[in-house]
């Protein structure tokens, strides 16, 4: 099993009350809406801003993971080339 799938069984299994989970979505939505903001200051319209940057950080973190669980940092390079990439099509 992947260990992304069991980070998310053991999250899952913790209980209703998840005690955890209001500090990581407040950070999560803090980290996506400052992406968005960028992108809208660049000049894209909001509904792509706001989902490119779930994209963008959705990305990253299973970069980070994977980087993390490999100990190489080449999953993040290479996040780091194709997120520039699609974001780079968006001004295009």
């Amino acid at each position: 099993m992947p260990e992304s799938a069991a980070v998310c069984r053991t999250c899952s299994t913790l209980g209703r009350r998840r005690p955890w989970r209001g500090p990581w979505d407040r950070a999560f939505a803090n980290w996506q809406h400052l992406v968005a903001a960028k992108l809208l200051a660049s000049g894209l319209p909001e509904p792509e801003a706001r989902d490119l940057a779930v994209t963008i950080v959705s990305t990253l973190e299973g970069a980070e993971m994977t980087a993390q669980i490999g100990q190489s940092r080449t999953p993040l390079l290479l996040a780091g080339r194709h997120l520039a990439r699609l974001v780079g099509s968006y001004a295009a």
